[in-house]
């Protein structure tokens, strides 16, 4: 009897600390952005409890990124935590997205005996994006491409600009500090740092050149990258028609006829 009395405490205990906690089930991130998830709790009885966030499918071996109360030697730059104790929520937010960030996390609440805890997944979006930067160029001719950074943070970081679907994997092209050996004579970096510009400038572009790229700025611990796709598309022509009251225009092999309108 008292082996049943014991598994039944031990169940009510958990699914306090399950529920003691709310959270969306699933968020979704994009790639090079940032996110911010709310985790709500009781005020009356976890207004100053430590609060804290751990990466990881199962609650007790998740590894904790973030804390209220504590420092964690291994919490990201870009990972920042906010306990709102008037409302009642506390906050998490990260930012430059990678395809590594995407798993389980928890919102956690250091409780005696069990934590209370609300398990979040978050999924990181990368094909089809919305709001990632696209930037067009013509087949043979050159591009600019312009990595805004704001002056008072950045003006004295170096800059980048890499190509590669993977920010931790991507090749730099060109940077600030020196010339990069795969420009090819091709590529050439401008840094103002009064209007908060790293401009990267691709001549004779091909259609290699197409792809995605990140703009970067190296920071302690972990650098700042943005997303952007350049999209290179064959030059417009002009072709003679039998018919000379019809002018064609072919653009990527599709052909648009416009008739004069008399005058």
């Amino acid at each position: 009897m008292k082996i049943i009395e014991f598994i039944v405490i031990l169940i009510a205990v958990s699914l306090s600390g399950s529920y003691g906690v709310k959270a969306p089930n699933e968020v979704n991130g994009r790639l090079g952005g940032s996110i911010t998830i709310n985790c709500q709790y009781n005020i009356a009885r976890n207004r100053d409890s430590e609060k804290y966030w751990c990466k990881g499918r199962w609650r007790f071996s998740c590894t904790v990124l973030a804390s209220t109360q504590r420092i964690q030697q291994e919490r990201p730059s870009r990972l920042f935590i906010m306990d709102n104790q008037t409302s009642g929520v506390f906050s998490v937010t990260m930012q430059q997205l990678s395809l590594e960030d995407a798993g389980w996390y928890f919102c956690g609440i250091i409780k005696e005996g069990t934590d209370e805890m609300a398990d979040v997944k978050l999924n990181i979006l990368q094909a089809g994006l919305t709001g990632l930067r696209q930037v067009y160029g013509t087949l043979g001719d050159g591009v600019t491409v312009e990595c805004q950074y704001q002056v008072p943070y950045y003006k004295t970081h170096g800059k980048y600009l890499c190509k590669g679907s993977e920010r931790k994997s991507c090749i730099v092209i060109a940077r600030t500090q020196k010339q990069n050996a795969n420009s090819s004579g091709r590529i050439s970096a401008v840094d103002n740092q009064n209007s908060g510009v790293f401009a990267v400038t691709i001549t004779q572009l091909t259609m290699e050149d197409e792809g995605l790229y990140w703009c970067g700025i190296t920071m302690f611990g972990y650098d700042r990258m943005d997303p952007l796709q350049l999209n290179i598309f064959e030059p417009l022509t002009t072709t003679a028609l039998p018919d000379d009251s019809q002018i064609g225009m072919v653009f990527k092999n599709e052909r648009r006829s416009f008739k004069n309108i008399p005058g």
